[in-house]
C-alpha cells in the first residue's frame, strides 16, 4: 500500500491511497507533480517524485462514427 499525493498549480491537491494491483487514474493541470509515499519504521517515508506529464496517458483518435 502507497500513499500518491498529486500537487499542482491552482491549489490542485489529490491524494489517495493505492492498494497493490490497484491502477490509479486521475487528470491534473500541467506542472503538476507527483509523490508516492510509504510508511517505514519511522513514519511516512517519500518513495518517488515524478512531473505528472511523464505518466500522461495519449488519447487515441476519437473520430464520431
Amino acid at each position: 500500500m502507497v500513499i500518491v499525493r498529486c500537487c499542482g498549480p491552482q491549489e490542485f491537491y489529490l491524494e489517495r491511497v493505492v492498494f497493490p494491483f490497484e491502477l490509479l487514474s486521475f487528470e491534473a493541470p500541467l506542472g503538476s507533480e507527483l509523490e508516492i509515499w510509504t510508511h517505514g519504521l519511522g513514519g511516512p517515508e517519500l518513495l518517488e517524485t515524478v512531473a505528472a506529464a511523464e505518466l500522461m496517458i495519449e488519447q487515441g483518435d476519437k473520430r464520431p462514427a
